[in-house]
């Protein structure tokens, strides 16, 4: 989720002077091993496949069990219907044939007992399969897990280039830059963040004089936050400036020609998207 500044609803930033944050530094010789992103993609896609095929151990087990369980069945009916074959034989003068009856009774006996122990057996190599497969996945894909400031690597400079542009003061702090998230995640948020900086400088942070008039710090401050909520990566970009001019984006909007919502926030949502600038 990513969440709008301090006086306005929507996501925006502000603009850096003293930027305290710097990115991590690449790894050396730590025993760290660089691995190709496409490699890792492949190792995850495997191991998906290996899930798949993982499962079918289980099916095994169940189906050993159904086999004993029927096993058992057989055997006590076995002992039911034996005792009368046996008396009948007795009856005709066939007592010979007690003897192969007896054997059969516990060859059957011996039968179910082996099904039993294949039953424990599959099923305890199944879950031991199962276990094995899931800690292959869990770390693949932590290979895939990167910083959050891997994310952030473009953010002071762009914040402090807009404010020299602009002739504004802004204090760029990030924090949470060590919270873990899936590459494609952080990919996915580069973008996002360099936007919501360029807004809070561009639109968010008023000039230094502006500022002061209004009892603030000469300059701005804009913070990029990062926290791991259960599963879920929240990220907070906020700034202490006066916030977005709405109606100046709907003229901007206007003199483009483009539509202009009646919605405040789709009128924001717009800016954010980067169809439109008031600079």
């Amino acid at each position: 989720a990513i969440k709008g500044g301090a006086s306005q609803e929507t996501a925006r930033a502000a603009p850096p002077r003293s930027i305290p944050y710097e990115p991590a530094s690449p790894p050396g010789g730590d025993g760290q091993v660089r691995i190709a992103a496409s490699k890792l993609d492949a190792l995850l896609a495997s191991g998906g496949d290996l899930q798949v095929a993982g499962a079918r151990p289980s099916l095994r087990a169940a189906e050993i069990e159904d086999l004993h369980g029927a096993l058992t069945r057989y055997v006590t009916r076995w002992r039911h219907d034996s005792r009368r074959l046996l008396v009948a034989l007795d009856r005709e003068g066939k007592g010979t044939a007690e003897p192969a009856l007896l054997a059969l009774g516990e060859d059957l006996q011996r039968l179910t007992r082996e099904a039993g122990r294949l039953a424990v057996a599959a099923r305890r190599d199944a879950r031991t399969i199962s276990k094995n497969v899931d800690d292959v996945l869990d770390h693949a894909r932590r290979l895939r897990m990167r910083p959050f400031a891997e994310a952030c690597e473009a953010l002071p400079r762009a914040a402090r280039d807009l404010a020299m542009s602009g002739g504004k003061e802004v204090d760029l702090r990030v924090t949470g830059g060590d919270v873990e998230a899936d590459r494609v995640v952080l990919d996915g948020l580069r973008e996002a963040l360099l936007q919501l900086v360029r807004n809070a400088v561009d639109h968010g942070i008023e000039a230094p004089d502006a500022r002061v008039a209004a009892g603030k710090p000469r300059a701005g401050s804009l913070r990029v936050e990062a926290e791991l909520r259960g599963e879920r990566l929240r990220v907070t970009v906020a700034d202490d400036g006066a916030g977005l001019d709405v109606p100046a984006i709907r003229e901007a909007l206007r003199r483009r020609g483009a539509p202009v919502p009646d919605d405040a926030l789709e009128v924001v949502r717009a800016l954010l998207e980067g169809r439109v600038t008031t600079v």
